[in-house]
């Protein structure tokens, strides 16, 4: 292991920026590759030369800890913070740009660490109950209780945690150092970098807190960590960085649903859309077009949960309106020669968006209006007989939904639409159909 950086630090407080970054690097460097190892051999120890040698991770991590956290670098912390080390020279800046790699370095073994580790079971411990204080109530079924005990690789992540969000101050700090040296032209690329290792830390952060913790608290953590990415990328205008604390805040809205905290759940998913929007006006791809559909459909089942239906409807009607082109053109490629129950189950995105805004809008809000989801879908670029085939299938979820409402004026606006294209010269069997 490199040296503690109070051993390798001299008291002169002008090479401050340059030692304690390279040292900090030489730690994290060795910290990634020893983490690679870990996962790659799928073991909690890391193995040395020796077979009969090996160290555990926690204590891997905490060796790497006491550096970053060491008395020089919260020094270093303090300077920055006071302003007294805004004048950095080259090598400062060369020690602190090889920092910010090191630290994405470090992120990213973190990042297959906790992709490893979310698959690995928890224990499960017997402990014998107490005796019941009533001699008159009900046995229990047997004489333990289960309890969830975290394995070895789970206990390391308190530490892996505590390492990341050190080294992810350092990034913080080194950015405003960046930006106060702006003119140069090679900084705008390094500040680049930096916010993305930065977003991706906080955001893993956020994940392997709710891994390790099942409560309130938890949650609370996680929103800390993802409205620091947040304030980033509005800090420095790192509009591709929305898109991975996005991602952070479904991750938290879903955790929050899947323990029955419906309403809580509500904020994390919207700020996911809204977080979502502001990277789609960046880059208007159909791939992300794609993620905003799914994203409003999951706020729009958040919301049923809730049991505001009125909101879960508008958030179905965007998902519909962000439904990009290329899927409609995947639903409808084979609509010539597959039955539309063929297409719905070889691709049920489509058919599952217009069936939940459907039944919010006609069933759970009682809605009297005639808005169809292939009114709000953009079918420009879609032939009218291909549309058809949507069409086709909005009526046969209105069929489902007849049982408990009246739709008849749906199904007849919608057959209305068909008849217009299936003639009884060019398409006589559809139109019997």
């Amino acid at each position: 292991m490199a040296a503690p950086l109070h051993t390798t630090t001299l008291p002169n407080p002008h090479t401050y920026v340059y030692r304690i970054a390279y040292g900090a690097s030489a730690e994290l460097s060795i910290a990634a590759n020893q983490i690679d190892h870990m996962v790659h051999t799928d073991q909690c120890k890391l193995v040395h030369f020796l077979p009969s040698h090996s160290i555990p991770l926690i204590h891997i991590l905490a060796d790497i800890d006491t550096t970053v956290h060491s008395k020089d670098a919260i020094v270093f912390l303090q300077s920055i913070i006071a302003g007294s080390l805004k004048k950095t020279d080259t090598y400062d800046n060369r020690a602190l740009t090889s920092l910010s790699k090191n630290i994405q370095y470090f992120q990213q073994s973190c990042q297959r660490f906790f992709d490893l580790v979310k698959q690995k079971p928890t224990k499960k411990i017997a402990t014998p109950l107490p005796p019941p204080t009533d001699p008159y109530a009900s046995p229990p079924r047997n004489n333990q209780d289960t309890t969830h005990v975290l394995s070895g690789w789970h206990r390391g992540i308190p530490m892996l945690m505590s390492t990341l969000d050190h080294a992810s101050r350092y990034l913080s700090h080194s950015l405003h150092l960046l930006k106060s040296n702006k003119q140069q032209p090679h900084h705008i690329n390094g500040m680049e970098k930096q916010s993305m290792a930065y977003v991706d830390s906080m955001v893993l952060l956020a994940k392997l807190q709710l891994l390790i913790k099942q409560d309130a608290e938890a949650s609370r953590q996680a929103y800390s960590y993802l409205q620091s990415a947040e304030q980033l990328c509005s800090d420095f205008d790192y509009s591709a960085g929305y898109h991975c604390v996005a991602l952070g805040y479904r991750t938290l809205g879903v955790y929050l649903a899947s323990h029955s905290m419906n309403s809580e759940s509500i904020y994390p998913l919207r700020k996911s859309c809204t977080l979502l929007e502001k990277h789609f006006e960046q880059t208007p791809t159909d791939e992300n077009a794609l993620q905003l559909c799914k994203r409003y459909d999951t706020l729009g089942v958040g919301y049923q949960k809730k049991g505001d239906y009125e909101q879960a409807a508008r958030a179905f009607r965007q998902a519909l309106r962000r439904l990009p082109t290329s899927a409609i053109d995947a639903f409808v490629k084979n609509a010539s020669t597959m039955a539309p129950s063929s297409m719905v189950s070889r691709n049920p995105l489509i058919s599952k968006a217009m069936d939940r805004f459907l039944r919010s809008s006609i069933i759970d809000m009682d809605e009297e209006g005639l808005v169809l989801a292939s009114d709000i879908m953009n079918l420009s670029n879609v032939t009218p007989v291909d549309a058809c085939a949507i069409y086709e299938c909005e009526l046969g979820i209105l069929q489902a939904i007849m049982v408990k409402r009246d739709v008849l004026l749906h199904q007849e606006k919608i057959i209305h639409k068909l008849m217009k294209v299936y003639t009884v010269k060019e398409y006589p069997i559809r139109r019997a159909r």
